[in-house]
């Protein structure tokens, strides 16, 4: 005997519904929210945090004589929400400054043939609503360190590098 929900689920739809479900399906993002990891994070550093809108006309404000560590963020901006954002990258410029990084993600977005094809995924499904956020460390020996605890306490969805205890749980999950 078919429960109530299954006669639900069976009953048709009609067209306006399920276009809207695979609308939704379609946007479709997990996320894994933590508080034991978010308690855990134990930086060595103080971070100072700057934000731009990702797109070629921030390219001239995000320094070229800096390194550290930066996010990607998606903020809808809309009914005038003050502080609504979905953290979905964690990365670091230890080789490099932030603004060579902040351009090769440009590439990446525009690049057919990037190896990296989840990234060009993340810029170009949320273009528009994507933001750089990025904040300077002065000791280069501690931005790996730095980068993979905010990866551990964040555990943002597109980022597939993790270490620690965190990494073979990701590894499952994903």
């Amino acid at each position: 005997m078919p429960t109530k929900l299954q006669k639900i689920r069976a009953r048709p739809q009609p067209d306006c519904v399920t276009e809207e479900r695979n609308l939704i399906k379609l946007a479709e993002q997990e996320f894994a929210l933590s508080r034991d990891h978010w308690e855990e994070l134990d930086l060595p550093v103080d971070l100072e945090w700057t934000i731009e809108r990702f797109d070629v006309a921030a390219r001239s404000r995000i320094p070229n004589d800096h390194r550290g560590v930066y996010t990607f963020v998606v903020r809808p901006g809309i009914a005038n929400h003050p502080a609504c954002s979905y953290l979905f990258y964690v990365g670091m410029a230890e080789r490099q400054s932030l603004r060579v990084r902040f351009n090769q993600y440009l590439r990446d977005k525009r690049d057919t043939n990037t190896r990296r094809y989840h990234i060009r995924d993340l810029l170009n499904r949320w273009d528009g609503y994507i933001w750089f956020c990025f904040a300077k460390i002065d000791n280069f020996a501690l931005i790996s360190a730095v980068e993979q605890q905010l990866l551990s306490a964040y555990l943002p969805p597109f980022n597939r590098d993790f270490r620690g205890n965190v990494r073979p749980a990701i590894r499952v999950l994903r």
